[in-house]
C-alpha cells in the first residue's frame, strides 16, 4: 500500500511535473518536426516536379509586394533596384535563407557530402564518391531542390504566422470582453468549448503546416490565410470561454 502511495506521489508531484515538462515538450516538438519534415521530403521526392521550385518562387515574389499605398497612388512607382532590394530583405526570404543554411549544414556538412564530392583520386572517401555519389548525383540534386522548396515554404509560413500573431491581438481582446460580459451576466460556463477549441487550434496549425510543406504541387502561400482565420476563431472561443471566475 505504501509503494502505491509513493508511486501516486511521484506521478502527482507538481515539482517533478514542472521539472520534467521541458523534456516532455522537447520530445513532442522533436517528434512533430520529424513527422512534418520527413513527410515533406518523402512526398516531394516521390511526386517530383522539376519546375516546382520556379513556380513557388514566382508565387512567393508576389507575396507582400502590392501594398495598399501602391494601389491608391499608382503614379509613384518604386524604382526597380529599390523593389529588388526590398524583396531580398523581405521577412519570408530572410527566413528562407536561414532555414536553407541550417538544413544544408546538417545534410551536407555534418554528413560529409560536400567533402566527399570534392575528393580527388587518392583522398579518403574517393571510392564512396565514385561508387555512390557520382552515380546518384541526379537524386542528390532532387533532394537539394526539395530542401530549397521546404525552406521557401517555411519562410512563407513564418511571414503568414507573423500576420496571425497580429490578428490574435484584437481577437483575444474581443474574446476577453465577451468573457467579462459573461461574468457580469452570470452566464453559463463551458469548459468543453474551451478545451475543444484548444485541441482544434493545435490540430489546425499542425495539419495545415504538414499539408503545405508536403504538398508536391505548386501552392500559393495565400492559401495559408484560411487556416489563419480558423485558428483565430479557435483563439476567440478560448478567450471567450476562459474560466469565468479565474
Amino acid at each position: 500500500m505504501a509503494k502505491k502511495q509513493h508511486g501516486d506521489f511521484i506521478a502527482e508531484s507538481l515539482v517533478l511535473r514542472f521539472l520534467t515538462a521541458p523534456l516532455k515538450w522537447f520530445k513532442i516538438i522533436l517528434l512533430v518536426t520529424a513527422i512534418v519534415f520527413g513527410s515533406s521530403i518523402i512526398m516531394q521526392n516521390w511526386f517530383h516536379r522539376p519546375d516546382l521550385l520556379e513556380q513557388e518562387l514566382s508565387a512567393t515574389s508576389q507575396l507582400g509586394q502590392q501594398t495598399v499605398w501602391q494601389q491608391l497612388h499608382p503614379a509613384s512607382p518604386k524604382k526597380p533596384e529599390t523593389e529588388n532590394r526590398l524583396s531580398e530583405n523581405a521577412l519570408n526570404l530572410t527566413v528562407t535563407r536561414y532555414v536553407y543554411t541550417a538544413l544544408s549544414t546538417v545534410f551536407y556538412e555534418w554528413i560529409p557530402v560536400n567533402y566527399l564530392l570534392a575528393t580527388s583520386p587518392g583522398d579518403i572517401g574517393y571510392n564512396i564518391k565514385e561508387q555512390f555519389l557520382e552515380s546518384n548525383r541526379y537524386y542528390l540534386e532532387r533532394f537539394d531542390q526539395t530542401l530549397r522548396i521546404i525552406s521557401l515554404r517555411l519562410g512563407n509560413a513564418a511571414f503568414i504566422g507573423l500576420f496571425a500573431l497580429y490578428l490574435c491581438i484584437p481577437v483575444v481582446t474581443d474574446g476577453l470582453v465577451q468573457r467579462r460580459i459573461r461574468q457580469e451576466n452570470a452566464s453559463r460556463e463551458s469548459a468543453g468549448i474551451y478545451h475543444r477549441a484548444k485541441y482544434w487550434r493545435t490540430g489546425i496549425v499542425s495539419c495545415s503546416l504538414l499539408g503545405y510543406l508536403a504538398c508536391p504541387w505548386p501552392m500559393s502561400p495565400l492559401w495559408l490565410f484560411i487556416p489563419v482565420g480558423a485558428v483565430s476563431t479557435m483563439v476567440y472561443l478560448q478567450a471567450k470561454y476562459l474560466k469565468k471566475y479565474l
